[in-house]
């Protein structure tokens, strides 16, 4: 791990490192798994490059494959970071048929999502009733983007982050703007999407059954997370009349996401149409559909228009603790990767991701990967039945018949293992003293979830080595190379060496060491 040093314009050192905090929740498990908690870090000599060429503000794309992933290519004074962008439908207020939600109900438990909240999350984060909103602020997006670059002379590629947070109305996007900085400095335009959030958790059984309020949200989180792709598209399109002050190559854009944010990202790589959609939003028979509910999943609600195809622009996905829901009828990685492919000829969009092994969110345990509606009984009618902030009167989700489960979460790890198993390029990081994110740092301010890598990182130093391996991993797809990277593919708690370029330009250098 390097870690840079740089000059301020007042002069004083500070470390590339120096970011604000991140808290997140380290969380418990129970039960076997088939990886050992105290597998022992493996350490080499670190056989990381320097920069093959200087920095050069007209040669900036990772794509030239100049730079070296581990390490930084623009100076942090370089970032531009902008003031909120609305993605919303421009010159349309209220537009027709949109809706967001807030429910009184909304409150975290400590816990059971991404982050540890603080007093200032909480101010004023839930509302003193349930009530609709009919205006678009939710929707907005902030751009970090290299000043000094002539992006006449080449486009960069974009990477589109979607935060954590359970889908509840007290997250925000905030808590990405150290990852957004860093993801910055190593060559992208780097775009953090805020969206609707609000939900009720099952509070009668917390942790087991999913409401109709979390269904609803995370359907509407999938549109906006569609409909900001789109419209960061059209914007490089009208480009001469935009007057943006970056410009991104609109072929190459990567996603990414944490936890509720990579449901997102995950559903925007692999669900490509409609019917896909509702077979992971199942209702009972005869009862109205989410489209129904909420309108179609590629909804007329944003800047970019319906029309505009983003599916075949996306590169390349990175998963950070999280996954997505899949039909129960698939049951394993043949018949998963059948059902993901449908209608889509091409492999599957190259994936990276990591996680946990004592995630109880998105669990490496397949028995415990199963998602239950709430049954319909009159404890749970307030979980099973809504009527706020619809297109239609009522919206109804029970189908839980004998409590069996109505579809599986996929996590992260299983992602990997379809795209392995299938032929598709993939690679996986496997922290196994990690819960559902990172751990809060301790005492000495040291972060131990830290996916093996040497010595003992602050919680900052550890997001860094993340952005370092998926954006080494990005610029390989972009050099069309990730389909020959060497070496390991699956990082179980030891660090990865593996850096772009040597002294040839090879984007696709093997790792240096064996991991447990």
């Amino acid at each position: 791990m390097i870690l840079n040093k740089e000059k301020t314009q007042h002069g004083l050192l500070v470390s590339a490192f120096h970011f604000p905090a991140i808290y997140l929740l380290h969380e418990g498990f129970s039960g076997d798994h088939s990886i050992t908690t105290d597998a022992v870090k493996k350490h080499t000599v670190n056989t990381t490059m320097p920069f093959a060429q200087p920095y050069d503000h007209t040669v900036i794309s990772p794509a030239n494959c100049n730079n070296n992933m581990a390490g930084y290519t623009i100076p942090l004074d370089s970032i531009r970071k902008s003031a909120p962008l609305s993605y919303a439908k421009s010159g349309v207020s209220p537009i027709p048929n949109f809706h967001d939600v807030k429910y009184k109900d909304d409150n975290p438990t400590q816990g059971d999502d991404d982050f540890i909240y603080t007093e200032d999350d909480l101010k004023g984060c839930a509302a003193l009733n349930d009530f609709c909103e009919t205006d678009s602020s939710a929707l907005n997006y902030i751009v970090y983007s290299h000043m000094n670059v002539d992006y006449d002379k080449g486009k960069l590629p974009c990477i589109i982050i979607f935060h954590a947070g359970g889908f509840s109305d007290c997250s925000t996007y905030k808590y990405e703007d150290s990852l957004c900085y860093a993801m910055a400095r190593k060559g992208f335009v780097v775009f953090n999407v805020e969206y609707r959030r609000g939900r009720i958790k099952d509070t009668i059984e917390l942790g087991k059954y999913t409401s109709v309020q979390q269904m609803l949200a995370i359907y509407r989180a999938f549109q906006d997370g569609r409909g900001a792709i789109r419209s960061i598209i059209k914007r490089q399109f009208n480009i001469a009349n935009n007057h943006l002050p970056y410009q991104i190559d609109t072929n190459h854009i990567f996603v990414v996401g944490q936890s509720a944010g990579a449901s997102i990202a995950n559903q925007l790589a692999y669900y490509t149409d409609q019917a896909m959609i509702d077979s992971i939003f199942p209702v009972p028979a005869g009862e109205p559909s989410f489209s129904a509910a909420l309108g179609p999943i590629n909804a007329d609600y944003y800047f970019g228009d319906t029309s505009i195809e983003y599916h075949s622009k996306i590169k390349g996905l990175c998963s950070m603790w999280g996954g997505f829901p899949i039909p129960m009828v698939n049951n394993n990685s043949i018949d998963e990767y059948k059902f993901l492919t449908r209608g889509y000829k091409n492999p599957l969009i190259p994936f990276i991701g990591f996680m946990g092994i004592k995630d109880p969110v998105f669990p490496y345990e397949a028995k415990k990967q199963k998602i239950y509606y709430p049954p319909d009984d009159t404890s749970n009618a307030k979980y099973v039945i809504e009527t706020n902030c619809l297109l239609i009167d009522t919206m109804k989700i029970n189908i839980n018949q004998n409590n069996k489960p109505n579809l599986r979460m996929e996590c992260t790890n299983d992602i990997f293992t379809i795209l392995k198993d299938n032929g598709n390029a993939s690679l996986q990081y496997i922290d196994t003293s990690m819960g559902h994110g990172l751990s809060k740092p301790d005492s000495l301010n040291i972060c131990h979830s830290d996916f093996g890598v040497a010595g003992d990182l602050t919680l900052n130093q550890v997001n860094e080595y993340l952005a370092s391996r998926f954006c080494f991993y990005f610029q390989s797809i972009l050099n069309g190379t990730e389909g020959a990277l060497g070496g390991i593919r699956k990082f179980i708690f030891c660090e990865d060496y593996r850096h772009s370029p040597d002294a040839s330009g090879n984007c696709a250098t093997a790792a240096d060491h064996d991991c447990p």
